[in-house]
């Protein structure tokens, strides 16, 4: 469990679910996702929006919520 808690915008934390091979997340600006990795792609992407990948949407929301660039 990865926990990133921003004390004025709430907490994400990402998850595994082993038994589905995906990622979870729970955002405080986007609610909850799930990822499935893509081996084509080389990327985690959503399950119900193939063109979201969790990078992407981290960064965008973590970048807009601290001000600061975010790279992962």
């Amino acid at each position: 469990v990865l926990t990133i808690d921003l004390a004025s915008a709430g907490q994400y934390v990402i998850n595994k679910h082993a038994p589905n091979r995906e990622l979870w997340l729970s955002s405080p600006s986007s609610g909850a996702w799930h990822f499935r990795y893509d081996a084509e792609s080389e990327a985690w992407l959503s399950t119900r929006d193939r063109s979201q990948s969790m990078t992407e949407l981290l960064v965008r929301e973590l970048t807009a919520t601290t001000g600061v660039a975010i790279a992962l």
